[in-house]
């Protein structure tokens, strides 16, 4: 199985590996579909000891949790289907505990949660929060190049 954005992964893992201690990293994935926010997650779950083979698109069950071979776990959730704040609530973030990273596609919902709902923020345990953009370019032939665009938070 080929993994995409590697090098962008293991940047980012570097990163937020230098933080430890300081709340679990929380990364944002936006862009259009199909421009690469679950195989960059499905990349960086594989830097984790998680198999390739064993990440899935979470958008139907808009959140799925990965043990981690170091402890913990790892949550990686789709908010393209929910609507407002209460809809991420309805969820139930809170049921898992030791998350020691949060991947999250679609975020701009879940960020208005986040606003609104400090606490539950705090009881995730969640960190330094990380923005990736993902765009897709066509080339003169028509070939697709996928790209990764790191933004301030």
């Amino acid at each position: 199985m080929e993994l995409h954005f590697v090098e962008e992964a293991r940047r980012l893992r570097q990163e937020y590996l230098a933080t430890a201690g300081r709340g679990a990293p929380l990364v944002l994935l936006e862009g259009d579909l199909g421009a690469g926010k679950t195989s960059f997650a499905k990349t960086l779950l594989s830097l984790e000891g998680i198999p390739p083979g064993e990440v899935q698109s979470p958008t139907f069950l808009k959140v799925l949790s990965h043990r981690l071979p170091a402890g913990g776990v790892a949550l990686h959730m789709d908010a393209y289907r929910l609507e407002d704040a209460e809809d991420v609530a309805k969820i139930g973030l809170e049921a898992f505990e030791d998350v020691r990273l949060m991947i999250v596609e679609w975020p701009q919902v879940f960020e208005a949660w986040l606003a609104e709902n400090p606490a539950r923020a705090s009881f995730l345990g969640l960190g330094a929060r990380y923005r990736l953009r993902f765009e897709v370019a066509a080339t003169e032939g028509g070939a697709a190049t996928r790209r990764c665009v790191r933004l301030k938070v």
